[in-house]
């Protein structure tokens, strides 16, 4: 995958820095109420386009939930996304709870980019 180098900008680095110290999974709606209740003005198009830039340049992932709903996640090394079906909750999983799954990857010369599970969370499955 070529990755894609775009300016960094103020904003840019105000929109990173966000995601880069939330464990939440947020929608680009999440990062603008939070930017705006610290009186950062950066307008909701203007955040979709530098997510969309980070997504590109390999510094974010999108979630797209099953309802459609596009989430950000920062690029941390070594964890799995499980997605709830019901509730569309975002959970990180430690990637070492799959380590045999990574070693079938490994020994197939493939390289696990994201791997996202769905399924119904503690909440839901009852």
């Amino acid at each position: 995958m070529i990755k894609i180098i775009t300016r960094n900008t103020i904003q840019k680095q105000i929109v990173f820095e966000n995601i880069k110290n939330r464990y939440d999974h947020p929608t680009a709606t999440d990062i603008y109420d939070d930017l705006k209740k610290q009186n950062l003005k950066i307008g909701l198009t203007t955040i979709y386009r530098i997510l969309n830039d980070l997504v590109e340049e390999g510094k974010v992932n999108k979630i797209i939930t099953t309802d459609k709903i596009y989430h950000f996640d920062y690029n941390r090394i070594n964890h799995i996304h499980f997605i709830c079906t019901n509730c569309g909750h975002i959970y990180d999983i430690d990637k070492n709870d799959f380590k045999k799954l990574d070693v079938e990857f490994k020994n197939k010369n493939h390289k696990i980019e994201n791997l996202f599970i769905q399924g119904l969370c503690d909440k839901c499955k009852d």
